[in-house]
């Protein structure tokens, strides 16, 4: 996971102003990750676009972000669907999670392993498959 400054204000505002966060998220996939470090939002991904792609809507909550038991980890805690491709989706090679309201991104994380997405394919990340961390681990 690599926090876009708009998600390190986030982090930081909610936690030491106590100012109000994102009440739901999307979680979106990219084909190409965007460098996080440009600008207040990142610059350069490439958001999937294909047929019956659209980003998965996820309330901000304990059921869908479980608390963090081990390793500085948050684990999604719901089943993250994002159904089947009606045409090619290309490699996915990461994700990402954007404020609800806005639009905003709040950061992006590579996947362990690209996957390529064609008609027919299902899209889905399991319980515990999509990690968020503040810092990468080596």
């Amino acid at each position: 996971m690599a926090l876009t400054k708009y998600g390190q204000g986030l982090m930081l505002s909610g936690f030491y102003g106590n100012a109000a966060v994102p009440t739901s998220f999307n979680i979106i996939l990219f084909t190409t990750l965007p460098d996080v470090s440009v600008g207040n939002f990142g610059s350069g991904g490439v958001e999937v676009s294909g047929i019956d792609y659209a980003p998965v809507v996820v309330a901000n909550n304990s059921t869908n972000f479980p608390p963090i038991s081990n390793d500085n980890e948050l684990p999604n805690g719901t089943l993250v669907d994002f159904g089947t491709a009606g045409g090619s989706w290309g490699t996915i090679v990461g994700y990402g999670v954007e404020d609800n309201a806005n639009g905003n991104l709040i950061d992006a994380t590579p996947l362990t392993e690209n996957q390529t997405v064609t008609t027919g394919n299902q899209v889905r990340f399991p319980i515990g498959s999509l990690l968020f961390r503040l810092f990468n681990q080596a």
